[in-house]
């Protein structure tokens, strides 16, 4: 599955902004950022795949364009969500999409 450059790009802009600079890795044949270790977010298809706690993703879930990640069709991840960036960015920009996923991974114990 290819998955969208310019969203990869993007990220890439508002990423190299960071005191933290995430790991890039190939993965869910799309690209995944990595802090510590653990995946904070990534582009999955057409669309932003982030990671945060229940209580803000059910949040987030309130957003036009944010819905709970099944991987191969199987029941939802817990703590993952996709955004459909296109219709989701009217309220929040992606930037804050990513600090969210951002803070969330920080706050995991360092995979070593």
């Amino acid at each position: 599955m290819a998955y969208d450059l310019e969203l990869e790009k993007r990220i890439d802009g508002i990423v190299d902004s960071w005191d933290v600079r995430p790991v890039k890795k190939s993965m869910f044949g799309g690209i995944g950022y990595l802090v510590g270790g653990n995946m904070a977010f990534g582009v999955h298809g057409t669309e932003l795949l982030i990671r945060t706690d229940t209580e803000q993703g059910d949040k987030l879930l309130e957003n036009n364009g944010v819905r709970h990640f099944e991987m191969g069709g199987r029941k939802s991840m817990k703590n993952w969500y996709l955004v459909n960036i296109d219709k989701a960015e009217g309220k929040l920009k992606l930037s804050c999409f990513l600090e969210i996923s951002l803070d969330y991974a920080q706050s995991l114990p360092v995979k070593k």
